[in-house]
């Protein structure tokens, strides 16, 4: 392993093989998924006619789907738990030759669940939300119109509370993984008061964490309520799609809203991964956010 500070485009570029077979996974399984609603209106829409061609397509993309995911998952399985322990046993060796204490190591050794988890759960639901919201807006283009573009603007303006909001989220993360360093050394000191007061400093920065998600959380519904009224006054004034196409059109608006609520999440942990993978250098030193 190389000397270079471990990050996440660090173990993306140490890993490639890994990355290729679990991304190209995730990108058919989420492509695949995003061609549900489309299937299931047609099928409908088939149905109407006594024709069955619609049904026996989406019989099969329920069946690929399954082995898709099926399959990266026991991929996934072997190859984190290989990182994990390749990963692991670096930070250890490192933080012994820089004869860094033991309640940062076991501290960053802890943290490092962290990073694997995000590789394993977290970046696998980004690829596939950011896969869902590149094939909805393409297919509610082709659709209808209006509604893409209503997609699109809701689209903009939940980015920009997520650009406002890095900062603070990024702070807020640094405080936290900070006090977590210091946590063996609280609870080795055998002071009540230290360890009572570790506990309560590591209280405060998750609740302004949580805070800070509520709100960010809180903002982005207010734009999704706007779009689903929009959304469902756009398609009910429709007259000139079949009752197949407004059923695929509703599914893609809450396929849609399903994939921005996770964002919030999944845009929080990665901010939190990447404020860990800089404590992973025993060299690093960060100063305390107020």
């Amino acid at each position: 392993m190389g000397k270079s500070d471990i990050s996440i485009a660090w173990i993306i570029r140490h890993y490639p093989g890994t990355m290729m077979v679990t991304w190209g996974l995730i990108l058919l399984e989420a492509g695949l998924i995003v061609s549900f609603p489309l299937l299931i209106g047609a099928a409908i829409d088939d149905l109407g006619q006594m024709k069955l061609t619609g049904l026996a397509a989406l019989t099969g993309l329920c069946v690929t789907v399954l082995a898709a995911g099926a399959g990266r998952r026991f991929f996934d399985t072997r190859a984190y738990a290989r990182l994990y322990q390749d990963l692991a046993k670096s930070i250890h060796i490192k933080n012994m030759k820089a004869a860094t204490t033991l309640s940062r190591t076991s501290a960053r050794i802890g943290m490092l669940d962290e990073v694997i988890a995000y590789f394993e759960q977290d970046l696998p639901a980004f690829i596939d939300s950011l896969v869902s919201f590149t094939g909805i807006l393409v297919i509610l283009w082709v659709v209808n119109l209006p509604l893409a573009i209503t997609a699109c603007l809701s689209t903009t303006a939940i980015l920009l509370i997520y650009v406002l909001a890095e900062r603070p989220i990024r702070r807020l993360n640094r405080g936290q993984n900070i006090e977590l360093e210091r946590q063996l050394g609280a609870l080795a000191s055998n002071r009540e008061t230290s360890a009572a007061d570790h506990f309560r400093r590591l209280s405060k920065w998750r609740i302004r964490l949580s805070d800070l998600e509520t709100v960010n959380y809180s903002s982005v519904w207010l734009i999704l309520t706007l779009l689903i009224i929009a959304g469902l006054w756009v398609i009910g004034r429709d007259r000139d799609m079949t009752d197949g196409e407004k059923l695929a059109a509703i599914m893609y608006i809450f396929q849609y809203i399903e994939g921005v609520m996770a964002f919030p999440l999944l845009y929080q942990q990665f901010l939190r991964i990447s404020e860990i993978t800089q404590r992973l250098s025993p060299t690093k030193i960060i100063s305390t956010p107020k």
